[in-house]
């Protein structure tokens, strides 16, 4: 697989370039969820300017395609890759849900009760899988990303990439059959589904067929596989995904030719390096703020979604420092003989 190109590195081994692309899609995420996602839920208003209400759609499907690329560069499968990649995820998300676990005991949102059952399933990641509550309803991606992360596990077993492919085309054709046949049919076959990451794990395909089509060698079977991907989230998703997929993937493709500008790399960069941090705190934490200021106050104003906005950006900024950022040393050092940088 080809290296990036115009992707400069940091001391800390981290790609600025890709740092930078995950703040943008962060910020979109945000501001989706703070300005317009907020708004839809409880104060029963729509906004549309600058499209903000595909923002969010956008930001996470970056996210996919971000994940199945680097997912693809693993040096191996199995169960070194899957323990490395879920003790990167699980530390700090613990942390986060249990933060808003204890906010939810002091305030709470209307027709939002969450209980220590739902707190219990979320820890480990249950909940998703067996269709339980959310504590934060943006972390579907995680049911998805962990889901397919656990089929990847698998697929990079294989040690030729053609065939790494062949699984890959495999598992998308099984994928949108069994959705086909699951929403008459529901049940264990829904479960199953989620399992082996969802409705949404054709964008995560895309990022492992943009790798393969930069390679010589699979450039044809990864074209094939991008296609593929394509058609699957028109079936299981609706064709405006698709479009949101070819724009994303084409914006992303853009990173092997273009460098963002220094200041850019800085100030993007380092929100991207703590993007997950700032997306496990920001959705339901953030309603609770907004919601009970706006009751305070006698009414919502742009204003308090802001602040609210920034203010997510600083717990999630300590809660990269204290907790994401030793764990992932730790994650890292255990896992080092499998350890890639991204």
């Amino acid at each position: 697989m080809m290296k990036l190109c115009n992707i400069q590195e940091q001391k800390s081994g981290r790609n600025a370039q890709i740092d930078s692309l995950r703040g943008c899609m962060m910020l979109m995420i945000l501001c989706f969820h703070l300005l317009c996602r907020y708004l839809q839920l409880y104060e029963k208003q729509f906004p549309t300017f600058l499209l903000i209400n595909r923002w969010g759609v956008v930001g996470y499907t970056m996210f996919f395609l971000i994940s199945g690329y680097f997912l693809t560069g693993e040096k191996k499968g199995g169960l070194p890759l899957f323990g490395k990649r879920f003790f990167k995820l699980w530390p700090t998300y613990v942390v986060a849900i249990t933060i808003v676990f204890c906010a939810t005991r002091f305030y709470t949102l209307p027709d939002k009760v969450i209980s220590l059952q739902d707190y219990l399933c979320n820890v480990f990641f249950i909940n998703g899988f067996i269709y339980q509550p959310y504590l934060d309803g943006a972390h579907w991606y995680l049911t998805t990303l962990i889901g397919c992360i656990l089929i990847y596990s698998l697929i990079l077993l294989i040690k030729k990439k053609q065939l790494r492919i062949t699984g890959m085309l495999i598992w998308l054709i099984v994928m949108t059959v069994v959705y086909l046949v699951q929403k008459n049919v529901g049940g264990l076959l829904s479960i199953a589904m989620n399992v082996c990451g969802g409705r949404y794990m054709p964008m995560v395909v895309m990022g492992s067929a943009v790798a393969y089509m930069q390679d010589k060698e699979t450039r044809i079977l990864g074209a094939v596989l991008a296609v593929t991907c394509l058609v699957s989230v028109c079936v299981m998703l609706q064709p405006l995904f698709a479009v949101v997929l070819i724009a994303d993937t084409v914006a992303f493709l853009l990173m092997f030719y273009f460098s963002f500008p220094q200041f850019i790399n800085k100030i993007f960069g380092w929100f991207g390096e703590i993007s997950y941090s700032v997306y496990l705190i920001h959705s339901t934490l953030g309603y609770l703020l907004i919601y009970h200021i706006s009751r305070a106050v006698n009414g919502y104003h742009i204003s308090i979604s802001l602040c609210t906005l920034f203010l997510m950006i600083g717990i999630g900024w300590l809660l990269h420092l204290l907790v994401e950022k030793p764990m992932n040393r730790l994650t890292a050092k255990f896992f080092k003989k499998n350890t890639t940088n991204v």
